[in-house]
Formats: structure tokens, C-alpha cells, sequence
């Protein structure tokens, strides 16, 4: 089991580190092919993979993507209010096959995963995109690490019932451990990134850093209460010893469309 952990660990860090790198082309199709999985697995658990709802919305995350690629977004919000359209279509016109839950189901995580991913390929589409990108993995990456290794280390007071073995000393050293690297991070960064910031960028990246750290703990703890109410331990077994595709992207998902603004703001 630690052999094929290990393998798929090197083999998902080697693509997504050349994606990032490289941006372009290459990151959107790694956000297409991830954001396509993690609706399989979403519509796989809740029994919808084979019917037109679960169809659809894996469908309908294909073309989100290739709507971004043709850099039409202006039209997001128009596809997604017909995608809205045609889930509950379905719901109408096949009556009484699908309950309101299963439509809210396909629209919420077509929303969730398809839509929420698809802000790192926009993120490193933006000017200065190539620093802007790695604010996703240090808010996630650097949350789930300190708070591990706080929990661990001073853990005593449980946190949730979603996740047994979060603490509260954990989720606060997730949070302090990520603020510090995000202004580690940002001593580093170019100063023409700051040029129109009215205030410090130690200060704008200890807010932001903050509170990306607190998002991507609610993004863990989505997950883990998607997986509760499913009663199983990982989405899929999709990546040998890790799991399912969500369980890699739990926290990036949330994390990225909030990274995207706080880089937005800095070079609009």
C-alpha cells in the first residue's frame, strides 16, 4: 500500500508541477480532467452516474471548461443559468423519476467542482499569474500541514464530529502556520505586484493568508461531510492509495476562487 501511496504521490506532484509551471493549455486541461473525475465521483456516489442528471452534469463541466479556454467568460453566468435551465428540465419532463434533492444535487456540484476549479487555470491567466498560483497550494498544502503537526503536537480539544481527529489547537495552527507562509511568501514576490496596494503587503497577505486558511479548513470539512452523509471512507479509488480525485482537491476547490480574487485585486 505505501508503494502505490508513493508512486501515485510522485506521479500527481510531477503533472501538476509541470501544469503550474507551464500554465496555458496544459493547466486547463488538467483543471478539465480533475473537475470531470471529481463530478464522476459526486454523481457515482449519490446514484446519478448513469441517468441523464448525472450525464448532464458531467457534460456540462466538459463544455464550462472549453467556454474558459475560448476566453468567452463573459458568458459564464449565461451558461450556468442554462445549465440550471436543463437540470431542472429534467426534473419537469421526467417526472416523478428525480426528487428536488437529485436536481439540487447536480446543480450544486456542478457548481462546486467544475466552476470553483476552473479559478487556478484563471489565476495563472493572470498578469503575474506564474507567483499568483502557488497561493493555492501554500493555502492548502500549508493549511493541512500545520494543522496536522499542531493537532499532533497540542491537540486536546476535539472540533468537529465530521472528522475525529481534528482539534480546535489544530485548526488554529493551520491558520497561524499559513498566515506566516504567506507572508514569507509575499517578502518574496516581485514589488511590481504591489505597485497600486494602498497598504502594506505584509498586512493585505497576513489578512489574506488568514483567511484562505480558514476557507480551505471549511472546503477539509465539505468533503469530509459529503463523505459522512455517503458512508464511505474516500470518494473513489480512482488514485491508487489516495483515494478518489475529491479527496486530493477537498480543500483547492474552495481555495481557489478566493486566491484568484486576492491576486485579482493586486493587478487588476
Amino acid at each position: 500500500m505505501f508503494g502505490k501511496r508513493l508512486v501515485s504521490a510522485v506521479v500527481l506532484l510531477s503533472i501538476t508541477g509541470v501544469a503550474l509551471v507551464l500554465g496555458g493549455y496544459w493547466l486547463w486541461m488538467l483543471c478539465l480532467v480533475a473537475a470531470t473525475l471529481g463530478c464522476y465521483e459526486i454523481m457515482d456516489l449519490s446514484g446519478h452516474r448513469k441517468n441523464s442528471l448525472g450525464v448532464f452534469t458531467i457534460t456540462a463541466a466538459l463544455f464550462y471548461y472549453l467556454i474558459n479556454l475560448l476566453e468567452e467568460s463573459s458568458y459564464n453566468i449565461l451558461y450556468l443559468l442554462f445549465c440550471m435551465v436543463v437540470l431542472t428540465g429534467i426534473f419537469v419532463f421526467t417526472y416523478p423519476q428525480y426528487q428536488l434533492k437529485d436536481v439540487l444535487i447536480g446543480s450544486i456540484t456542478l457548481f462546486y467542482i467544475p466552476v470553483m476549479l476552473c479559478y487556478a487555470y484563471m489565476l495563472r491567466e493572470l498578469p503575474y499569474g506564474n507567483w499568483g498560483i502557488w497561493l493555492i497550494l501554500i493555502g492548502a498544502s500549508g493549511t493541512d500541514t500545520f494543522a496536522y503537526l499542531c493537532g499532533k503536537l497540542f491537540g486536546k480539544h476535539h472540533f468537529s464530529e465530521l472528522s475525529p481527529k481534528k482539534t480546535i489547537e489544530g485548526c488554529i495552527g493551520g491558520v497561524l502556520g499559513t498566515t506566516c507562509m504567506f507572508l514569507l511568501y509575499a517578502h518574496f514576490m516581485p514589488d511590481a505586484i504591489f505597485v497600486n496596494l494602498v497598504v502594506s503587503k505584509y498586512l493585505y497577505f497576513a489578512i489574506l493568508g488568514f483567511f484562505i486558511s480558514v476557507v480551505a479548513q471549511i472546503g477539509d470539512l465539505c468533503a469530509s461531510a459529503i463523505k459522512r452523509h455517503y458512508d464511505v471512507k474516500d470518494f473513489s479509488h480512482i488514485i491508487p492509495g489516495h483515494g478518489g480525485v475529491m479527496d486530493r482537491l477537498d480543500s483547492i476547490v474552495f481555495v481557489a476562487p478566493f486566491a484568484y480574487y486576492g491576486m485579482l485585486f493586486l493587478v487588476r
